[in-house]
């Protein structure tokens, strides 16, 4: 940061650096004349203080399956030998481990457990400053009670949470997942009881996501699930869809439908916050994430849709096999880290690095480029949906392989973009973006470590080379 202070008090002087970390991309300013064609006429900008000036609010980074009553030994066949208690210390570590990979919000358990685990969790949550989400079986039945009457269920309600409503973790209480439509009116009393009781708590559910049947979500299509559930009225929606799949060669594909669930979202009425589940473990026919590349991926595409939070699934391992034939999550089942424990620790602390800046900013469109040496010209994740490509800042924008960015606007006005190569995780190439700006003359450049990076485009051109699964943040601005 004092490097920024010496650039900005040297009248911005021109500089390049590497954008980040393991296998980062590079920026620089091109000295491409800009094409012919007259920019729209703006005011001159100043430069934003967050370049100096965390921000107060911070990017949410959550999870399923949180740390259980029990560690639990299997056999290499999954099968459960025994069960232990945590001691004291170890409970401990469970949570220290959460907080040093960048968690901010901590989930209960799978199942059943004790009220007296539930005060553990938030104290421990408390202790490392995460926030808690609580799953309170006796809280549920007050809430969906339809004997009560709305004043009777406000009392019982702050009666059921005094063993830790007054603990700063408590964050909110974990109501439901993937409920059908048909649940949609019970659950909107059920928000408007939570809400009279608890007014700055989350009353959290989770959606089906938009490959869902019929039958699950009770509606003809996923858009009219949507606007059903915008009449419970909450400021969020919250939904899981897990891309992950194997490509050839055990290479990792996301599914074609991933952008277009973020971009549904985008599309509701009433504007809510979005909230979206990441992979982070293999079941069923979906992948064992086994790089950063995977994790990053998924990551930067949401932030390009404006994804305000992200959760991973699973944090602890809700089980090995069965059904659904799980493989070790981030933590296993008797509380050791998996390999990705350090794959998510290395993405979330990198978004973490700069979610202030990102928090500050507000999505108006997302934007989706065929690179020059896609030989089909089109990418199936693209055809869901068409795009409006054209912006007043940007005069033209190309690219090698496919490409989003997201288009967004500060508290002041100030354009963003998100840029993300979108190239598959597994790819050695590097994706080579130029934008040519309209009234350019500095951009700020934001990587994976949170450097921010300020740079002279000439002309107005720059050129971001990212790696497969990477993006970078750009504040092209008009001094």
């Amino acid at each position: 940061m004092n490097f920024l202070k010496k650039a900005i008090a040297c009248a911005l002087s021109v500089f390049c650096a590497a954008l980040v970390g393991c296998g980062g991309g590079t920026v620089s300013g091109s000295e491409t004349p800009a094409e012919s064609g007259s920019a729209p006429e703006m005011q001159k900008e100043t430069m934003p203080d967050y370049l100096e000036t965390a921000g107060k609010e911070k990017f949410t980074i959550g999870m399923w399956v949180g740390i259980p009553e029990y560690k639990t030994y299997t056999d290499e066949f999954g099968r459960v030998l025994r069960t232990e208690a945590w001691t004291d210390e170890e409970f401990d570590a469970q949570y220290k481990m959460i907080a040093d990979a960048g968690f901010t919000l901590a989930s209960t358990p799978n199942g059943l457990f004790s009220s007296e685990h539930i005060v553990r969790l938030c104290e421990a949550a408390e202790k490392y400053g995460l926030g808690q989400l609580v799953w309170d079986t006796e809280l549920n039945k007050i809430l969906f009670d339809s004997a009560l009457t709305d004043e009777e269920a406000a009392v019982k309600i702050r009666r059921a949470v005094v063993d830790y409503a007054d603990y700063d973790s408590f964050y909110g209480n974990m109501i439901t997942d993937e409920p059908n439509a048909s649940e949609f009116p019970r659950l909107a009393k059920a928000a408007r009881r939570y809400k009279t009781a608890l007014p700055d708590k989350m009353f959290y559910l989770n959606l089906f996501p938009v490959y869902a049947t019929n039958l699950q979500t009770g509606c003809d299509d996923y858009e009219e699930y949507l606007r059903q559930y915008e009449t419970l009225d909450l400021d969020y929606v919250c939904y899981d869809n897990y891309p992950l799949k194997k490509g050839p060669g055990n290479t990792t594909v996301l599914k074609d439908d991933f952008l277009y669930n973020m971009q549904l979202c985008n599309n509701m009425q009433s504007k809510p916050k979005t909230w979206s589940f990441l992979q982070a473990m293999g079941f069923s026919s979906m992948k064992e994430p086994d790089c950063e590349a995977d994790l990053r991926l998924q990551l930067n595409c949401a932030l390009a849709y404006g994804q305000k939070a992200i959760q991973w699934f699973c944090y602890f391992s809700p089980g090995y096999g069965g059904s659904e034939n799980f493989t070790p999550a981030i933590i296993a089942l008797d509380g050791t880290p998996t390999a990705k424990y350090d794959y998510v620790k290395t993405v979330n602390n990198e978004i973490a690095a700069w979610g202030d800046v990102y928090m500050r900013f507000s999505l108006q469109k997302t934007m989706n480029f065929i690179g020059s040496d896609n030989a089909k010209g089109s990418n199936a994740a693209f055809n869901y949906y068409k795009t409006d490509n054209s912006h007043a800042r940007i005069r033209s924008f190309s690219c090698r392989k496919d490409a989003i960015a997201g288009a967004f606007k500060d508290e002041e006005g100030r354009d963003g973009f998100m840029v993300v190569n979108y190239d598959a995780p597994s790819s050695e190439e590097t994706n080579r973006i130029e934008i040519l700006f309209n009234n350019c003359t500095k951009a700020i450049v934001i990587g994976r470590d949170g450097k921010k990076t300020v740079t002279e485009p000439q002309n107005g051109k720059l050129t971001l080379d990212l790696k497969a699964s990477e993006g970078a943040f750009v504040i092209p601005l008009y001094l």
